[in-house]
């Protein structure tokens, strides 16, 4: 069998999706069942993987941009034979134009549960291809149970249409005991001794305000928050209350960092604060519990199936929670890494690209 795999997002500054696909084509590739299958990765630049990839691996590099390069698929997809299966990872446009070729992974269902926090561009294309899409898929994968919830309430025809394949914290994501490294990146962005870490896009959704309003009632005034991510949209409000609190001193922003840094910068930090109001999975949670860093994250959507009892979970709309479970965390901090670590644990990219192969593999031979 021929699977083709959208890969754009692992090209340039990855975000979640770009290292969730670069995960998963890496696992693909080690995986001995993946052997017996060919896999083209569809894509607009140069592919940019650490290891070398087997020869069953080829790429198909398509020089358009935007919506011209989803069409262009499309019409290969739907012309020729060439593909048996097209895993959609991150979008879809393609989905909703193919009938009968696609396994479509589905991270979340912002777009359609916070539309007014959700980038406007973002949501009108949902709006137009994920309904289309869904119904045109073999196959509809969901990267937690949350989210397979969610698809099955929203989308009453999907039921026994939909498999989950959890997510996992790359291998990368570890303690880090080279005290020289750890000095190297803690001057390099001017940090203090003593920091919150805060790690993600700088949106609505991700809970920033009440991160910084809760970080502002802790006693601890030798503690600093950073936050570490690209801003996304509606940014400008987090920088307002840094403002209006008084917090300048006490709050760095990072903007988007290396993955050998954000790996470090786990390992520096005292606590990593996560109450995000919804998430498909919450990959930086496993990241920093695989790294050894305590966390607090919320109680709601998939979260708490990631956490699991390793984790501080709290009310993510509550800033007092908030403040009381990073006190927590840090008086605790000793058996929230030793419970994260073994969370972590479950959780790999070996199972979730096999579970992926193996649903392929399904709705190709029926």
């Amino acid at each position: 069998m021929t699977i083709g795999i959208d890969i754009r997002a692992t090209t340039g500054k990855r975000a979640g999706k770009g290292w969730m696909i670069y995960y998963l084509v890496e696992a693909l590739s080690k995986l001995p069942t993946a052997q017996q299958h060919q896999f083209v990765l569809f894509t607009e630049k140069e592919p940019e993987f650490e290891s070398t990839l087997p020869n069953n691996f080829s790429v198909a590099k398509i020089k358009l941009s935007g919506i011209r390069w989803h069409l262009e698929v499309a019409k290969r997809l739907n012309r020729e034979d060439t593909i048996d299966i097209y895993l959609s990872p991150a979008s879809y446009i393609v989905p909703a134009r193919v009938k009968n070729k696609c396994v479509v992974i589905i991270h979340d269902l912002v777009s359609r549960l916070f539309p007014a926090g959700h980038n406007r561009k973002a949501v009108l294309i949902e709006r137009m291809t994920l309904k289309p899409s869904l119904k045109k898929a073999l196959r509809v994968i969901a990267i937690s149970e949350n989210t397979k919830r969610d698809l099955e309430e929203h989308f009453q025809f999907l039921s026994g249409k939909v498999r989950v394949a959890p997510l996992a914290a790359g291998p990368a994501y570890r303690p880090i005991n080279d005290q020289a490294r750890l000095q190297q990146v803690r001057r390099a962005h001017k940090l203090p001794e003593k920091f919150i870490l805060f790690v993600g896009t700088l949106e609505p959704r991700k809970n920033i305000v009440r991160i910084i309003q809760a970080f502002g009632k802790l006693t601890d005034k030798n503690l600093h928050l950073v936050i570490a991510g690209n801003r996304g949209w509606q940014w400008s409000d987090i920088y307002e209350e840094v403002e209006r609190l008084g917090l300048q001193g006490r709050i760095i922003f990072l903007g988007y960092l290396s993955r050998e840094d954000l790996v470090s910068l786990y390992s520096l930090a005292q606590v990593f604060v996560f109450p995000s109001l919804y998430e498909g999975f919450g990959l930086p949670v496993l990241e920093a519990m695989q790294s050894g860093c305590p966390v607090v994250t919320s109680k709601t959507s998939s979260l708490p199936e990631v956490a699991g009892e390793a984790a501080i979970l709290v009310d993510p709309k509550k800033t007092e929670a908030i403040t009381k479970g990073i006190q927590v965390a840090l008086e605790n901090q000793d058996d929230l890494i030793a419970a994260g670590i073994t969370q972590a644990r479950k959780f790999s990219w070996q199972k979730t690209a096999q579970t992926i192969l193996d649903n392929i593999e399904e709705v190709y031979e029926k």
